[in-house]
């Protein structure tokens, strides 16, 4: 219980100062100490923050996450480009509309990461595994 209500305090007081730059940075030792305090609380595993950030789901997000990465730029792009196409079409719409096209943009490009992560990512991983001598193998 101790060890959530720290963890939770941590968490907030880090995420506001990054987010907001609330201190600007003019105090480094304090946010330092706190960023060590929260990774430590964090390796303790006895609070529900901890536990919710160590879900499954967040674990193969964070394996899916360089694929995402690499491939938001050429998401992006290419929806840059399709929407200069259509622009003249795309003035006119409202404000909800626009922010179910970028929402749509980032759903694709989540999809595609996973896609590449599963059928290039992994496959070459597998193979490289294969043709790359473990250093335990060495005599």
């Amino acid at each position: 219980m101790i060890f959530g209500i720290i963890e939770t305090v941590l968490f907030i007081f880090v995420f506001r100062n990054v987010a907001f730059h609330y201190f600007k940075y003019q105090n480094d030792l304090l946010m330092t100490l706190s960023i060590a305090a929260l990774i430590l609380v964090f390796m303790l595993k006895k609070s529900y923050l901890s536990n919710f950030l160590n879900h499954r789901f967040l674990g193969k997000l964070g394996a899916v996450s360089y694929a995402i990465y690499i491939m938001q730029e050429v998401c992006f792009i290419f929806f840059r480009k399709v929407i200069e196409r259509f622009y003249s079409e795309l003035v006119n719409l409202s404000d909800i509309a626009m922010i179910g096209i970028y929402i749509s943009c980032i759903i694709i490009t989540i999809c595609v990461g996973i896609f590449c992560y599963i059928f290039v990512e992994k496959p070459a991983k597998t193979f490289l595994e294969k043709i790359t001598p473990s250093p335990t193998a060495t005599n």
